[in-house]
């Protein structure tokens, strides 16, 4: 595991993108962090802290597609809309993309970003975060007064 292998502590300013909205890990990271806590000679071997501390600190982003707005809602209350970027699933079509539903037929016609726009709970702000800028910030790119992207200088 990325964070009890203390990968993130070996690499420092590794940037790591956890797909599918982090997966079932914004759903249990108060069991995995309860396990740091009374389990060490499981749990924390190789790691000086918890699943909790590196998202206090900011260590990983994560994508949008959870398809699923209380979780999206929960993960945005655990990291911030700073550490999540929109997602698109590709290359394989269960992203936001106009479709065919093989089971049902029903045609889908959704848009990347359209989760986000019909959660009428989130601010703009938080939503253009979301949809732009945290991808930017992952990439190490910064949009100029002018719209162009240049590239920011590691500190």
């Amino acid at each position: 595991s990325i964070m009890f292998g203390g990968v993130l502590d070996k690499v420092p300013g590794l940037k790591i993108m956890f797909a599918h909205g982090g997966g079932a890990f914004p759903g249990t990271v108060g069991r995995l962090d309860w396990g740091y806590k009374c389990r060490p000679d499981l749990v924390a071997k190789d790691s000086p802290k918890s699943p909790s501390d590196y998202l206090r600190e900011r260590a990983v982003f994560f994508d949008s597609i959870t398809h699923d707005q209380r979780m999206l809602k929960h993960l945005l209350s655990l990291v911030g809309p700073e550490r999540i970027a929109l997602g698109s699933d590709f290359p394989f079509p269960l992203g936001e993309v106009p479709s065919v539903a093989p089971v049902t037929h029903e045609h889908l016609d959704v848009y990347p970003g359209q989760m986000l726009d019909q959660c009428d709970w989130l601010k703009p702000a938080e939503r253009d975060q979301m949809a732009g800028a945290t991808a930017l910030d992952f990439l190490g790119l910064q949009r100029g007064p002018q719209g162009d992207l240049t590239v920011v200088q590691a500190a």
